[in-house]
């Protein structure tokens, strides 16, 4: 492993630039399919808050069955449906982060950069949001809608953070191989940081459009969910084309060990075989 690592290293320029050239046409293709994806994904993600302001009376003082049956359960199921999404997407986060890596670039300084850059952006959007809920009260079914989102956000920031941190803490005392090993048995917690800043921006999108539609206006509020939709989809078009792409000095042995060892970190009771014998859940680092 360490002897073609060198090789990798001792490439020639030109010759990397030739090994990634179809590659790099590919890449810059126009991909429908990326933006039909894209929009589709992005439109159930901004449903409720439209939903909400259209079909939810705004009257002060509701009633307590209003306040259960139009936002306590629907919340909760909200936020439950959140929740059981990312926790598959972290998942897919992790996988994604170290799968196109080279070997030869350190994991641990690149893992502890990420979690150092994502626990920052969430501890900016925590502060921010927490303005925003101490800033504004009501005791209409918009109002409490827009405190029950916010807290949403405040809770996966805080777990971003939390979870960048404890990453990072366990990852410093580590050596190269120990933190490789670390890293691949805990993809879920590396890429849940991800996933949590990701869905409290999403959340703050929403309580920034409930926000639009209790104040300005439903005209505005329209006008302000097709804009964030465009946003959206533009964000997912990017991560589409980002993740798509394929690392041109992997080696097709090193792409088959890490299908087998992310399959075996799935499936962990699946005996996990390579052509020649068998292959541990780790590779080299």
């Amino acid at each position: 492993m360490s002897s073609s690592l060198n090789q990798e290293d001792q490439k020639p320029a030109g010759e990397e630039f030739k090994s990634g050239d179809a590659g790099l046409s590919e890449q810059a293709e126009f991909k429908g399919k990326f933006w039909v994806y894209g929009g589709l994904f992005t439109i159930p993600l901004l449903a409720p808050a439209v939903l909400i302001a259209l079909f939810i009376n705004d009257d002060d003082h509701p009633s307590s069955v209003d306040v259960w049956t139009m936002v306590v359960i629907p919340f909760l199921l909200w936020t439950l449906l959140q929740f059981v999404c990312l926790a598959s997407l972290s998942n897919a986060f992790g996988t994604d982060i170290v799968e196109e890596r080279n070997e030869s670039v350190s994991i641990k300084s690149a893992m502890i950069t990420t979690l150092s850059h994502l626990a920052l952006v969430s501890a900016l959007l925590l502060t921010t949001v927490i303005g925003m809920l101490l800033g504004k009260n009501g005791d209409t079914l918009l109002a409490k809608w827009y405190g029950c989102i916010l807290m949403l956000c405040v809770s996966q920031t805080i777990i971003a953070v939390i979870v960048s941190v404890l990453g990072t803490l366990y990852l410093e005392p580590l050596s190269e191989t120990a933190a490789t090993s670390f890293i691949y048995e805990n993809l879920i917690y590396f890429g849940e940081p991800m996933t949590m800043t990701i869905a409290g921006f999403l959340n703050f999108v929403l309580a920034v459009l409930l926000f639009v539609f209790d104040n300005y206006g439903v005209e505005s509020g329209v006008m302000g969910a097709a804009l964030f939709w465009v946003v959206l989809m533009r964000l997912a078009v990017t991560y589409q084309y980002l993740s798509s792409w394929k690392n041109p000095t992997l080696s097709a042995a090193q792409r088959e060990e890490r299908t087998l060892i992310f399959d075996a970190i799935n499936n962990p009771k699946k005996p996990q075989t390579r052509k020649g014998g068998s292959t541990s859940i780790v590779p080299s680092p």
